[in-house]
């Protein structure tokens, strides 16, 4: 009797050590067409030829920043009005910091808030991205100086699910 108790116990132990092995592996990323995978699962092209989208996609109105669907990508497409950003910039200028860069910052929320920044120079364009499934994105276009980051533009909220 004695023998089995001990037996049964050993492979309870060996179990619970099976199971808290398996669970403490990290996921696998959720690749897609072979991509890069980031931080945060967030994928994108950033390259300066590859940001050369032709945005007749977007509406075309004087400042806005719009997450679109482009055949398997989502597209986020912006324009703003120099004179516009110029302003923004002064605001910003006369809170006293100094190496301003203009940055579109993607947002992810699925367990949690996550956020990855791609700067930017043009005042239009199109940025693609390949988001993960079932999570909410939206993107916001802003100055950011060291680590405070002000937006200018956000963009609509989409989640990308397996029917797009």
């Amino acid at each position: 009797m004695l023998p089995t108790a001990i037996g049964v116990g050993f492979l309870v132990f060996f179990a619970l050590v099976i199971y808290w092995f398996l669970k403490t592996l990290s996921r696998p990323a959720d690749h897609k067409q072979g991509g890069r995978e980031l931080r945060y699962g967030l994928d994108f092209e950033s390259a300066p030829e590859i940001m050369a989208y032709n945005t007749e996609t977007a509406a075309e109105l004087e400042n806005h920043l719009k997450l679109v669907m482009v055949d398997d990508a989502w597209m986020a497409c912006w324009s703003i009005n120099k004179n516009f950003l110029e302003e923004k910039q002064a605001e910003e200028a006369s809170s006293g910091q100094r190496g301003q860069e203009m940055v579109l910052r993607i947002y992810e929320a699925g367990d949690q808030l996550r956020y990855h920044d791609i700067q930017t120079r043009k005042l239009s364009g199109c940025c693609r991205l390949y988001l993960s499934k079932y999570r909410a994105y939206y993107v916001s276009l802003g100055i950011k100086r060291g680590k405070n980051f002000s937006p200018v533009l956000v963009s609509n909220t989409v989640i990308p699910n397996s029917l797009q």
